[in-house]
């Protein structure tokens, strides 16, 4: 992992975005996080500045979840997709994307760093 390591993070809900984005920014795993609110801006902003490391907020993705993932690891393949779920219906039709991890909203925060840690750390 390098020293210039980058985050991704597209969340609607503002309170969650804005949590995400502090326990990331204080990890020593990342350089610097950004923010975009919208799936569209997310692809867009992977292909622009090549993340290790992308969290999508599910509801963003409103029947785009393999279209958006699929846009961010043509643009940027060797970044890693986490997605937010609410539901256990979320859960598994995001398992069918390209998607790393799917996880659901309010995992404890140290784990979501483990998780975050090893999954950057796996061979592509």
């Amino acid at each position: 992992m390098t020293t210039a390591a980058l985050v991704l993070i597209a969340i609607q809900l503002e309170s969650l975005r804005r949590s995400l984005l502090a326990l990331l920014a204080i990890s020593p795993l990342f350089s610097a996080v950004h923010s975009v609110e919208d799936a569209r801006s997310a692809a867009a902003a992977a292909a622009q500045l090549q993340p290790v490391l992308v969290v999508l907020d599910a509801d963003l993705l409103r029947g785009e979840a393999v279209k958006t993932i699929e846009q961010i690891k043509a643009a940027a393949p060797h970044t890693r997709c986490i997605v937010l779920v609410d539901t256990i219906q979320e859960q598994r039709a995001m398992e069918s994307t390209r998607a790393d991890r799917v996880l659901f909203k309010g995992y404890p925060a140290a784990e979501l760093l483990t998780i975050v840690k090893h999954l950057l750390t796996e061979v592509s």
